[in-house]
């Protein structure tokens, strides 16, 4: 049996729907953890992030506090953190930097959550010639639920 155009189309949008990833919830305190590695296999940078039910998030990295907004949003390509940095204390973070403010703006995280329910943390994914989509390159660290 052939399918015609319109029926094969319904059923490929129905497909992609039916996999597209549910949204990821972020609530409570998080380690974040670069993935690059020091000496003795630790990992070069390590934060607390908090996120709260309405919204707010707060990233502890070494001396410095950033109070942020947040939200979560799912599209074609998956699961995505959108967050604003709305104000610093301007001391040094985790690897001895001072930041010279909040940078405005909002910065999309590319979010793959883990079977062990860690999340690893990227930048946006590539795509190829051919539209597939090349995520590892761009990843930078991971978050695992504390507690």
């Amino acid at each position: 049996m052939f399918l015609s155009v319109s029926k094969l189309g319904l059923a490929a949008a129905l497909f992609l729907t039916a996999v597209q990833p549910p949204p990821v919830t972020l609530e409570g305190e998080y380690r974040f953890e670069t993935m690059d590695r020091g000496a003795g296999g630790r990992p070069v940078c390590t934060e607390i992030w908090t996120f709260g039910s309405e919204g707010q998030m707060t990233v502890t990295s070494g001396q410095e506090v950033v109070t942020k907004r947040f939200r979560t949003e799912v599209d074609d390509d998956g699961r995505w953190m959108v967050s604003e940095s709305l104000t610093t204390n301007g001391l040094p973070d985790c690897m001895g930097n001072v930041s010279d403010g909040v940078t405005p703006g909002e910065r999309r995280t590319y979010l793959m959550r883990r079977n062990s329910g860690s999340i690893v943390v990227c930048g946006p994914p590539a795509r190829s010639a051919d539209g597939t989509l090349f995520v590892g390159p761009t990843c930078y660290g991971e978050i695992y639920p504390v507690g």
